[in-house]
């Protein structure tokens, strides 16, 4: 094992984007307020225009849709150790669900890039081998896709998962068949979630300004921005810490499923 550096400080919450809090303001965030929907106190930021109009929602998988958190960590854990590295080194292994994998391995650990292509392999192998079981979608997620489905929204999910995997994996769970869209990685090179997010918007022929990102990380917001439109963070997968997205410039922020079927409208 060779660790090329200690962990950045993109691991700690993507920080080193310099452009992410004033792309916050230029999204129209201003102060996040507290209003009361259905019995319950939903965050949305002052100034926020216009989500619940969007027709078109793209969805991102792990940690939104679907929890995955403790079968990603697991698996990770298991070839990061046979790789060499102690608990100690692993750390917060949540820093892992985001960014794409090799790189996530490299932007976190610092791993060679070469040895990072190894421990994804790996990695894949064995996460191929789960079950549904293993990534149970969200608790009210079906009924609030169906229920966004019913009233005439286009859904789409943009995943930085391979594309057959993710396909996959919402097929068990039987709500492939409620997306427009769906698109992953099949290459080092499509796995930036900006791509991802273009090509979900190309496929159903929908405009960025007619469209909104759901996301648990700071990645989801940061390519939401590149795209074009805004991006409504959720915390339920507990994925990140509210000042992660808040940096990044969600527009909203959905503390359980159902406040975001809130924020949708």
């Amino acid at each position: 094992m060779r660790l090329a550096r200690s962990p950045t400080p993109a691991a700690r919450a993507c920080a080193t984007i310099p452009d992410a809090p004033a792309a916050g303001r230029a999204a129209g965030i201003h102060v996040i307020i507290h209003i009361e929907r259905g019995g319950h106190m939903t965050e949305i930021p002052e100034g926020q225009a216009g989500v619940a109009a969007r027709p078109t929602i793209v969805f991102d998988y792990d940690g939104t849709l679907a929890n995955t958190s403790p079968a990603i960590m697991r698996v990770a854990r298991q070839v990061l150790s046979a790789y060499g590295m102690t608990d100690e080194q692993m750390g917060d292994l949540r820093r892992l669900i985001g960014p794409p994998f090799p790189l996530g391995y490299t932007m976190i650990y610092g791993i060679p890039p070469k040895d990072a292509e190894r421990l994804t392999a790996r990695y894949r192998e064995i996460f191929g081998t789960l079950g549904v079981e293993d990534y149970p979608l969200f608790g009210g997620m079906r009924a609030l896709l169906e229920r966004l489905r019913d009233e005439g929204r286009h859904l789409a999910v943009a995943s930085s998962k391979r594309d057959d995997l993710v396909r996959r994996m919402l097929a068990e769970q039987g709500v492939l068949g409620l997306f427009d869209a769906v698109r992953g990685a099949d290459d080092h090179a499509s796995a930036d979630k900006t791509a991802q997010i273009q090509r979900c918007l190309a496929a159903m022929g929908a405009s960025p300004d007619d469209a909104v990102m759901v996301g648990d990380r700071c990645y989801d917001a940061q390519a939401a921005r590149r795209a074009g439109m805004p991006c409504v963070g959720v915390l339920y997968g507990g994925t990140a810490e509210r000042a992660e997205l808040v940096e990044a410039g969600v527009v909203a922020i959905a503390t359980t499923v159902g406040e975001l079927a809130d924020v949708l409208g």
